[in-house]
């Protein structure tokens, strides 16, 4: 990860650890894409005072919108995983990427920018959507999912790194999942009964809403 990237695991790991995975110096990895990249080393971290982690999208963690899955962007609010938060040339957009498993298990990462993120050398923009161009991509070990800057000091490179499982662990791995998809499904009949229920009182509705805001 380059000298940014892991400036932003340390924030995540100091405001949420279990959101952070800690990583040992003698463990390399290696790239899909050997190209140049700025790659922060122990003694970079050392000397900026950062944990050397790695950012661990966990199926157990409490999301801000399970439905669309793991989302990183400037918005603390709106994003499970704040990435330039203190940017002042404000290149991440509130929600830049989104990363989530599709219905056949496969991980992939969805551009939600204005600027795009590139991974594998493809810019991927959100807004490229409706003319056909690459918007989504496969995520495996070894990619760079790169936010561009105006400069290499200004981008941020995260490595992806799928672990290898043992046969038990993938089973372990396949009911985790399926329980996710399970909790997802529940997650979005509760939405939409909320929403039935809304529409058909919203006088009602909205009168309970701003009691609630009274009383709390």
């Amino acid at each position: 990860m380059s000298l940014n990237a892991n400036r932003t695991a340390d924030a995540i790991y100091r405001s949420n650890p279990k959101n952070t995975l800690e990583t040992r110096s003698d463990v390399h990895m290696r790239e899909r894409d050997s190209g140049p990249t700025e790659v922060a080393n122990t003694f970079d971290l050392a000397s900026e005072g950062l944990t050397s982690c790695g950012i661990a999208l966990r199926l157990s963690a409490k999301l801000k919108d399970p439905l669309v899955g793991f989302q990183f962007g400037r918005n603390p609010d709106k994003c499970d995983f704040p990435v330039g938060t203190h940017e002042p040339g404000r290149r991440v957009s509130n929600i830049h990427f989104r990363i989530y498993i599709n219905q056949h298990c496969v991980i992939m990462i969805e551009d939600q920018s204005t600027n795009g993120t590139v991974v594998d050398n493809t810019l991927l923009k959100a807004k490229e959507k409706e003319n056909n161009m690459a918007y989504m991509h496969t995520l495996q070990t070894g990619q760079k999912i790169v936010l561009t800057g105006s400069n290499a000091n200004d981008e941020y490179t995260f490595m992806v790194w799928v672990p290898n499982r043992s046969d038990d662990a993938e089973l372990a791995y396949q009911r985790n999942v399926t329980r996710f998809f399970l909790q997802q499904a529940a997650y979005r009949d509760e939405v939409r009964a909320r929403k039935g229920r809304q529409n058909a009182n919203p006088v009602r509705y909205l009168s309970m809403r701003n009691a609630s805001s009274l009383t709390n």
